[in-house]
């Protein structure tokens, strides 16, 4: 299951508090790899640690490398903030995050109307903040936007930079983390608790989208975000305004992801039981927004065509990277537009009601 092997760390950059990225010399070769709060507080150069190779061994690592289990050089840490609840459960990397405590413990809280963008790649992060950015103008600073992550992908969300530079930016107000997922400003048990912590703490739009690192295995609904169905029901059920982001593409090598992706066609076809506004960008191919169309009147769900605003400016000057399995909005400018076209389709909704 776990493919071990130890290396000595040559050089540690900290680009944000919880997090080292680190160059490990493991054999003849030097490999990337990351260690997390608390160990990422103290590892140094010369430090012998212990890696968890198995991803990259099987040709399935990220760019962030081989995860740390332990620092043999100094292998006791203290976290800093010890709390109550547990995450990452009955694990080795078990931490102890907490649950933000909620100033209602009622179960007649309700998201009040906000909306919830729901959508399935971490990649689809920033042209939805681009646009809801874009659409409001001058407005853009005024609406409170929370990013409520889940715990279908990667659990630490120190991972992210999107997310990070957003929130150094100020586009996003808050963040949370729901479910095994930790490192959040709020700490949620499940999903739901996520969505209203995050409309508890002021925020008038949300964004769901898991981490970085999307799992997709030959099995029937068998990719990570199955679950978006899930949050589209929560929203739906404590009084928000599901708006849901379909996987499009216009560039995917892939038959099944071309078009209207095979994800998105299990979601609406089969598993979404409430209706909902699918955001589309307005100058889809027809053929493609009938097909959506058709999909949606199985959940009584509505398709929404969206001018999408000039996204791309935002997000360069905010310095958020538009890419995609190594694709941007040149090579591939469905994807990307339907992800905009969710966000700011929510703005609207924030704005006008």
């Amino acid at each position: 299951m776990m493919q071990l092997s130890k290396g000595v760390v040559i050089s540690v950059a900290r680009p944000r508090p919880g997090l080292a990225r680190l160059r490990v010399r493991v054999g003849e070769a030097v490999e990337p790899s990351f260690a997390l709060s608390p160990v990422a507080n103290s590892i140094a150069e010369g430090d012998e640690v212990l890696l968890n190779v198995t991803a990259a061994r099987l040709g399935l690592g990220s760019d962030e490398g081989h995860p740390v289990v332990a620092n043999l050089t100094r292998p006791e840490s203290k976290p800093t903030d010890l709390r109550n609840e547990m995450k990452v459960r009955y694990t080795a990397a078990q931490v102890a995050a907490g649950a933000t405590r909620s100033d209602s413990a009622s179960s007649d809280a309700t998201l009040g109307g906000m909306p919830v963008v729901v959508a399935e790649l971490h990649s689809a992060l920033a042209p939805v903040l681009g646009a809801l950015r874009a659409e409001l103008g001058s407005r853009r600073d005024a609406l409170p936007v929370a990013y409520v992550m889940p715990d279908w992908c990667s659990l630490p969300m120190v991972l992210s930079d999107t997310v990070a530079r957003a929130r150094e930016l100020g586009w996003l107000s808050v963040t949370v983390t729901c479910g095994q997922a930790f490192g959040g400003e709020l700490e949620a048990a499940s999903l739901p608790a996520g969505m209203l912590l995050a409309c508890e703490a002021g925020a008038r739009v949300a964004v769901v989208v898991g981490g970085p690192g999307h799992l997709g295995a030959a099995q029937p609904f068998g990719f990570s975000a199955a679950h978006q169905a899930d949050a589209l029901h929560a929203a739906a059920a404590l009084g928000g305004r599901p708006v849901f982001s379909p996987r499009l593409s216009s560039a995917d090598p892939r038959d099944r992801h071309r078009g209207i992706s095979h994800h998105t066609r299990c979601i609406l076809g089969r598993l979404l039981l409430t209706g909902v506004t699918i955001a589309a960008p307005s100058d889809s191919p027809e053929p493609l927004l009938d097909d959506l169309r058709d999909l949606a009147e199985r959940s009584g769900s509505v398709v929404e065509p969206v001018e999408v605003p000039d996204y791309e400016p935002e997000c360069s000057a905010g310095g958020l990277a538009l890419r995609s399995m190594g694709r941007g909005p040149t090579d591939d400018p469905l994807y990307f537009a339907a992800a905009a076209a969710a966000g700011a389709l929510a703005a609207r909704i924030a704005t006008e009601g």
